[in-house]
C-alpha cells in the first residue's frame, strides 16, 4: 500500500506565462530531494508578453490550472504565496 503524503510537506509552483498556466505540486524526500506528485495546466488568457492586461481573465486562468491540479490529485489547496521574479 502507498505511504500517504502529509499535506503540510507539499510545495505548489505556479508559472504564469503568456500562452498557458501550470502548475507543480511537489513533495520532499526523506532525504530532501524534491518529487513531483501532480501538475495541472490551463491556456493562459488576460496575458500578454508577461504581463497581466485583463485581470479577470488572468485570473480565471491561474484558477483553472489550479483546480486542475487539485482535481487530479484530490487535494484542495489552502495557501498559495505568489512571488514575482523579472529575470533578464
Amino acid at each position: 500500500m502507498a505511504k500517504k503524503t502529509k499535506l503540510k510537506s507539499l510545495l505548489t509552483l505556479l508559472d504564469v506565462g503568456t500562452s498557458k498556466v501550470c502548475c507543480m505540486m511537489v513533495r520532499f524526500t526523506s532525504d530532501g530531494r524534491p518529487e513531483v506528485v501532480g501538475t495541472g495546466y490551463a491556456p493562459s488568457k488576460g496575458i500578454n508578453a508577461g504581463a497581466i492586461v485583463n485581470l479577470d481573465q488572468a485570473s480565471d486562468s491561474i484558477r483553472a490550472a489550479l483546480e486542475d491540479l487539485e482535481n487530479k490529485q484530490s487535494v484542495k489547496l489552502q495557501v498559495l504565496l505568489l512571488i514575482s521574479l523579472q529575470l533578464s
